[in-house]
């Protein structure tokens, strides 16, 4: 008997993934664990084993993209001194952590009735407070955030992968597998 006894789980589950596919969408790509009947290109976390061997282009498991994107803010109070609804204005952060965020404004009676995303920025937190910097510079808001997906340029390439080779990294995409074929994705 060899030094490890086989153990059912370790690998219990494949997925053929051929030369990867450049498209990252977040639906798992993986049927039990995705009842959409829509796949998506994400292999949650999956070990890639390489048929053939070559290079391999791949988004390790865990990367996000940008982190922080404001997408729609909730308002708290709407302040005085507005007269006119502004598109591209300009706010501030209580945090100081974020930058970029831009907002279109709605006015009435003085005050800011409702805000939407312009710019979305970057580095924001959920819930900042945020203050609308035209006017009297006192409406303000809190901030909903996401994290982006990851893009092409999160991956890593790992060259040269010998036939047969299983990567030792979790992977949630592989983009374009250059040169290596007959991939499988393990669970």
């Amino acid at each position: 008997m060899g030094q490890y006894g086989i153990t059912s789980g370790v690998i219990g589950k494949a997925l053929p993934i051929g030369g990867g596919d450049a498209a990252i969408t977040p639906a798992s790509a993986w049927l039990f664990e995705n009842q959409t009947g829509t796949l998506g290109t994400n292999l949650t976390g999956s070990q890639i084993y390489s048929g053939s061997g070559g290079s391999i282009i791949a988004i390790l498991s865990g990367v996000n993209g940008v982190l922080g994107v404001a997408f729609t803010g909730n308002m708290i109070s709407n302040g005085t001194g507005y007269t006119v609804n502004e598109t591209g204005v300009a706010v501030t952060s209580a945090s100081g952590l974020g930058t970029g965020l831009t907002v279109d404004t709605v006015v009435a009676d003085g005050g800011i009735t409702s805000i939407a995303v312009n710019t979305a920025g970057v580095g924001y937190r959920q819930g900042d407070v945020i203050t609308v910097t035209s006017g009297d510079g006192n409406a303000t808001f809190t901030v909903n955030v996401t994290d982006a997906l990851p893009i092409a340029g999160d991956a890593v390439t790992f060259t040269n992968v010998p036939a047969g080779i299983i990567l030792p990294v979790a992977v949630d995409y592989v983009l374009n597998s250059s040169t290596a074929t007959d991939m499988v994705a393990c669970k």
